[in-house]
Parts: structure tokens; C-alpha cells; sequence
């Protein structure tokens, strides 16, 4: 039986069953406390059993047109068919191998990028340059360790925003030289923060340093007329890489 011939008698047993009208409404307000649950009405019952014995019977056949065989290269026994408008790729084991090493390569790539932060090569200078006391340094690399993977965000492993508080005893320091080290890392170019209920939103400057293997184009332009960024640039262009 084809499909066309199975849809009509799933769409007969339909018709068939609607037009019996049970003899009493079932469900629950159907009956009283104590009384059994009202049982559906004869032909309503015989028309699901023969849908139900029909439908196991029925073979639904593709009538498309076999273009090609699987066949077993020892028995010659036909293993599965390709019919017209299927799509299909023969691969080789070996590719297979080296997909597998390929897919294995990139999740460590992936892990390595993810787990570690790295400064910019261009910003060790500038580091050189930066009169940074001991409270700034604190707080920068207590940002630093929950920086966000590529967006230069600094948040929690649940992606809430660090607070105030959570800083200043990872710290040591009061909430208020928090807030004063924050100002003056913003001001040195190090990062942009602002303070919201629900915590510190920060940015840290992707051109001193970056977790991840991108930068975000809305993070680079934030940073653009910082140092870190000048000092960049000068390095992608050549400059000052054989400066005495």
C-alpha cells in the first residue's frame, strides 16, 4: 500500500469516528463519585482498532527511481539503496581519521584559548611607561583573571557582573579605593567600567590584553585613542621594532 492509499484510510477512520457521537460525555464530570469511567462507544472503539490494524499492515513504499546500490564487496549482497533527489558523499576511512584529528586539534585550540589571557606584545612598553601603584595593580589583575572569552568583558563563570564588594575582598582594599583605582586604570587607557545595580560593567582594553583569538570591532573602537592601541598600530606597521 502506497502512501497516498495509507493517507486515505487514516483520513476514512477520521471521518468515520466523527460522525459517532458518544452516549454519554466523557471525562471527568461524566460521572458521579464512586462511578466507574464512562467506556467509549462501540464503533467508535471498532473504528481505532481498525485504523490500528490497518496501519500495522500497511508498507509505505518510495516510488522513486533507484539509481544506486550499496553492495557488500565480499558477498555482493546489497546493503542499502540511493534513490533519485538523494544527496550522498563517499568518504574514505582515512579522512575520517583526519577529521577526527583536525576536530580534536581545534577543541584544544579552543580550551588553550579560552583558559589563558595573554598581553599584548606591543604593550610592554607602555606597561614600562604607567606609574601604577600597589592598589591599581590589584584591582587590574583581579579583573583581568574574569575576563570573558573574545568580548573583553569582565564577569563571573555564571556571566554576572562582578560587585564592588567581591573586588575589594579578593583585594584587600575598601570599596572606596576600589572605585579609586577603577578611575584611574580608566583614565590610564587600561579599561572603561561603569557602575550598575547589578554590578561593576567593565571592558577591558583588548590592545593590552586579550582572551580569545578575535577582537571584538565595537572593542577596538572603545580603545582606539588609547596608548595600548598607538603602540599597536606601530607594531603592525613595522615601526619601532629595532629602536636603541
Amino acid at each position: 500500500m502506497n502512501v497516498a492509499r495509507a493517507t486515505l484510510w487514516v483520513e476514512f477512520g477520521k471521518a468515520f469516528t466523527a460522525t459517532q457521537k458518544p452516549s454519554a460525555p466523557l471525562g471527568r464530570k461524566s460521572r458521579m463519585p464512586g462511578q466507574a469511567p464512562a467506556r467509549l462507544p462501540r464503533a467508535y472503539r471498532w473504528a481505532l482498532l481498525y485504523i490500528a490494524t490497518v496501519g500495522a499492515t500497511m508498507e509505505i513504499t518510495d516510488n522513486r527511481e533507484v539509481t544506486h546500490y550499496f553492495v557488500d564487496a565480499e558477498t555482493g549482497e546489497r546493503k542499502q539503496e540511493i534513490r533519485q533527489g538523494d544527496r550522498y558523499k563517499i568518504i574514505s576511512q582515512n579522512f575520517l581519521q583526519h577529521f577526527d584529528a583536525k576536530r580534536l586539534k581545534q577543541k584544544n585550540l579552543l580550551r588553550e584559548w579560552s583558559e589563558f589571557a595573554k598581553v599584548q606584545q606591543s604593550a610592554m612598553g607602555v606597561l614600562a611607561q604607567k606609574a601604577l601603584g600597589a592598589s591599581e595593580w590589584a584591582v587590574l589583575w583581579v579583573l583581568c583573571e574574569h575576563l570573558r572569552y573574545n568580548d573583553g568583558k569582565v564577569r563571573h563563570g555564571n556571566g554576572r557582573r562582578l560587585s564592588a564588594v567581591f573586588v575589594a575582598e579578593k583585594t584587600g582594599r575598601s570599596r572606596k579605593t576600589v572605585f579609586r583605582a577603577m578611575k584611574t586604570l580608566q583614565n590610564e587607557g587600561f579599561l572603561l567600567y561603569k557602575a550598575q545595580k547589578t554590578g561593576l560593567d567593565v571592558r577591558v582594553n583588548p590592545f593590552f590584553v586579550q582572551k580569545g583569538p578575535f577582537i571584538e570591532a565595537s572593542l577596538m573602537a572603545a580603545f582606539a585613542g588609547t596608548d595600548f592601541y598607538r603602540a599597536f598600530a606601530r607594531e603592525g606597521r613595522g615601526e619601532g621594532k629595532n629602536d636603541t
